[in-house]
């Protein structure tokens, strides 16, 4: 299960917070050595890595961008995930490498690029360690919204989304309409709705107030679910393979293209 640190309303994944950290300390590191070096200000190490970030941004936005361009104001929501490392990699790369070249220290610039490159790699080997490793399906057996006994167990056979939802929550709200178009749109998926700590009225009413109509909507009324995944936060939702083991966790609300990128790789064989 993937590590949270929650401060207030807000959550943000270990992982997440590990290669945010990580890219700070390493930039900061390399200014230090670099106005020891080259006698500069430093300042280039920050603008490396605020290209990275926008590379690894427009990459993944160009690779999804049939899911970006009805909603361009999701364009901006990097809250919700949706990045290209090894892209962030290259734009970074490339232009510390440009400006060692246009100072003459072509040689030097290669080296440093080498080193970043290597230090990626070995952090994200690291990061692997935090991310969700093979949990189970829980063998749990939830009420559903129409009265019946569901096995959680029972959705094996074809990968599964496991939805931690609660109409309170405002981010579960924003994506509810989004869930609902991915569970009609494909149906080798099992999208599952779990609502956290609320009663059937209380769904019944928030369903028909956004007018969805949700298959496998469960109730969780006292948060066994996410209790046993460890989930700190809502929304959260937890990607399983055919197997019925957990291969990803997300924390927060899912843009389309992120969802569609996660939904994408569950097919992946």
């Amino acid at each position: 299960m993937q590590k949270v640190l929650t401060i207030g309303p807000v959550a943000i994944p270990a992982a997440q917070l590990a290669l945010m950290l990580g890219l700070i300390g390493l930039a900061y590191g390399v200014e230090r050595w670099s106005r020891r070096r080259d006698g500069g200000d430093g300042s280039w190490v920050w603008i490396a890595l605020l290209l990275g970030f926008l590379s690894a941004r427009i990459a993944f936005v160009l690779a999804h961008w049939t899911d970006f361009a009805p909603e361009p104001a999701t364009l901006f929501a990097v809250w919700n995930g949706g990045f290209s490392l090894p892209w962030g990699l290259i734009g970074a790369a490339t232009y510390t490498l440009w400006r060692y070249i246009r100072i003459g220290k072509s040689r030097q610039g290669i080296g440093l690029v080498a080193l970043l490159a290597g230090l990626f790699t070995i952090g994200g080997a690291l990061l692997q360690n935090l991310a969700p490793s093979g949990a189970p399906l829980p063998a749990m057996v939830l009420p559903s919204l129409t009265g019946t006994q569901q096995s959680l167990q029972g959705f094996a056979g074809r990968p599964v989304v496991l939805n931690l939802w609660a109409s309170w929550c405002p981010p579960c709200r924003a994506e509810m309409p989004l869930l609902a178009q991915a569970q009609r749109d494909n149906p080798d998926i099992a999208l599952v709705f779990v609502n956290q700590g609320e009663s059937s009225q209380q769904i019944d009413a928030f369903l028909e107030s956004m007018q969805l109509q949700l298959d496998n909507v469960l109730i969780d009324a006292g948060g066994k679910v996410a209790t046993h995944f460890i989930s700190r936060a809502l929304p959260t939702t937890l990607f399983f393979d055919a197997q019925g083991e957990m291969v990803a966790q997300h924390v927060g609300g899912l843009s389309r293209a992120v969802l569609n990128d996660y939904l994408s790789k569950l097919r992946a064989p």
